[in-house]
């Protein structure tokens, strides 16, 4: 679950504003895998009253800035996976305008929230979060 940063335009969360609601949005993993169809039910159980017991209280992430792929984007980590932790400075990434380093202004560390395994130029790479 995130908690939208106004660096995160456009995101579910924030077309519920309008209409003075709130909005969830979950990252469950990769599309089509079977995991992220487990994933998502449980997330659907634990937020509309589940066995919260079981799974523990809720974990909030900040969304706290986006990167968008540019031509000649790759990944510089082994793998990529949601919800990685990265270190402050590390590079992650790179396109044909040089690297891309993890936030230092944040903190020791930050999670990669939704990093794209099949880059697109001009969509999102990477999601920048913070647990909170």
């Amino acid at each position: 679950m995130y908690r939208l940063s106004p660096k995160a335009p456009g995101s579910y969360p924030a077309r519920a504003r309008p209409w003075s609601t709130r909005a969830l949005c979950v990252e469950c993993g990769q599309h089509r895998a079977r995991v992220a169809v487990d994933t998502a039910w449980l997330a659907i159980q634990h937020f509309v009253g589940g066995p919260h017991a079981a799974y523990g209280p809720p974990r909030a992430i900040t969304v706290i800035g986006a990167k968008f792929v540019r031509s000649g984007y790759r990944w510089l980590l082994p793998q990529v996976a949601a919800f990685q932790r990265v270190a402050a400075g590390q590079a992650v990434a790179e396109d044909d305008c040089g690297k891309l380093h993890c936030p230092e202004e944040h903190g020791a560390e930050l999670l990669l929230v939704v990093p794209t395994q099949a880059p697109v130029i001009g969509e999102e790479a990477v999601l920048w979060g913070r647990l909170d």
